[in-house]
């Protein structure tokens, strides 16, 4: 009977790990399906979205202007207490929000140092972020956005094995 209860406690605890997951999403099988956290803040309502690929954590700034302004190249990031850092472009998709707004969404390829440090962050976060048109975007972020990036990076680890 003892082994029995335990194997059934040893069950669930794998079942609430899938069930619990906030920022993992598992389909009906139990299988990893993606980890992403989203902060949305800043210019016209910028969307930051972390997620872990297999090249590596990749955060994306989506931003929703009037008219395309072509993201590309490396972003500088400026956190209070930090040295200025460059992080690596990847790409940009390019789409029509519903409300006829242009998205334009660059991904780069992110440290987990740097993701902690923006968990960690007090005050504002600056991204410069390269753009055709006007040189570069510069976007300020309440850091208030980032503070559960953490708790996402703990998870994402412990969901991939890594």
């Amino acid at each position: 009977m003892k082994i029995l209860s335990r194997a059934l406690i040893f069950a669930m605890l794998l079942w609430g790990v899938s069930a619990s997951a906030e920022y993992c999403k598992y389909d009906d099988a139990g299988i990893l399906r993606s980890c992403t956290y989203n902060a949305v803040e800043g210019l016209k309502g910028t969307r930051f979205v972390v997620s872990y690929t297999r090249q590596g954590w990749a955060l994306t700034v989506a931003i929703y202007v009037e008219e395309f302004v072509m993201l590309e190249g490396d972003a500088r990031v400026k956190i209070r207490g930090h040295e200025e850092q460059t992080i690596e472009y990847v790409s940009t998709t390019r789409d029509i929000a519903p409300d006829d707004l242009v998205m334009e969404a660059a991904v780069f390829k992110v440290s987990e140092e740097l993701l902690l440090q923006l968990a960690d962050a007090s005050g504002k976060v600056k991204f410069y972020v390269p753009a055709l048109e006007a040189e570069e975007l510069e976007i300020r972020v309440q850091s208030v956005q980032f503070k559960e990036l953490a708790d996402y990076v703990a998870e994402t680890k412990a969901a991939v094995g890594l």
